[in-house]
């Protein structure tokens, strides 16, 4: 069983505080918002079926059994016509009823493995857009780096990613995007590391504890983001494959 416990960082113009409290706080999702103190909070997983990481382990399964059904190039498609606010599926030239149709199949196919009563499997699951593509973004880097990747010596901080959302999104999307490239970049080992652990193990808890000083140091001031072990494995992995495949900013 997974101590239930809250790590908070601080960042303001005093420098950066740690501390560490037992809470049994649930998660809440990433924001950002200027209006309030800057600081980031990770919260491991709340407890499912008497197994914190098992809504993690299915997600993560039904994640590879989509990339295998719609292949490397269809997904590598789809990532890079989305930001990590919205996604243009026209120029990914993707249907989401193809997608859906293959996430309905893939999630029936692992239901039994990970829910002794099947109906549980779709109770409070859903794959947003956002979320797939963050677990999609895993299991895409993850298949193409056997290794941990390495970051070029002298190569910029942030990478030449792409953004298609628009208006009040974009500043979200590019502020959501520069942490997830800072954290990469100042952590790449770290980053990979907790990507190869298991959903909802101890592992993976550590791993997010790990890059606690990290996750610190890429916040910039007013800016508040709060976690779960799960949430900075999507961070982790949309930096990761980024800086793959979009390459430093400034090199294209």
């Amino acid at each position: 069983m997974i101590d239930l416990r809250l790590f908070t960082l601080v960042r303001s113009g005093l420098g950066l505080t740690v501390v560490v409290a037992a809470t049994t706080a649930a998660p809440v999702q990433a924001q950002l918002d200027g209006s309030k103190q800057a600081g980031s909070q990770i919260y491991s997983e709340p407890q499912e079926q008497n197994d914190p990481g098992t809504s993690s382990r299915y997600s993560k399964a039904v994640a590879n059994c989509l990339y295998k059904r719609l292949g490397k190039e269809k997904i590598s498609e789809y990532l890079k016509a989305s930001d990590p606010v919205s996604t243009d599926l026209k120029q990914a030239g993707l249907r989401w009823t193809r997608v859906e149709r293959a996430l309905e199949d893939c999630m029936g196919a692992w239901a039994e493995t990970y829910y002794p009563d099947v109906r549980m499997a779709k109770i409070g699951m859903s794959f947003s857009q956002n979320r797939l593509r963050a677990l999609l973004m895993e299991e895409a880097y993850l298949d193409s780096q056997a290794t941990p990747l390495k970051i070029a010596e002298g190569s910029g901080e942030l990478t030449d990613r792409t953004y298609v959302s628009r208006g009040k999104n974009l500043a979200t999307a590019q502020g959501l995007g520069n942490f997830a490239d800072c954290v990469a970049y100042r952590d790449a080992s770290g980053a990979d590391a907790m990507l190869r652990t298991e959903p909802g193990s101890a592992e993976e808890l550590a791993g997010a504890h790990s890059l606690g000083a990290v996750l610190g140091a890429c916040l910039i001031q007013g800016q508040e983001i709060e976690f779960t072990a799960a949430s900075i494995r999507a961070i982790a992995a949309d930096g990761l494959w980024s800086r793959l495949n979009f390459g430093p900013k400034g090199t294209h």
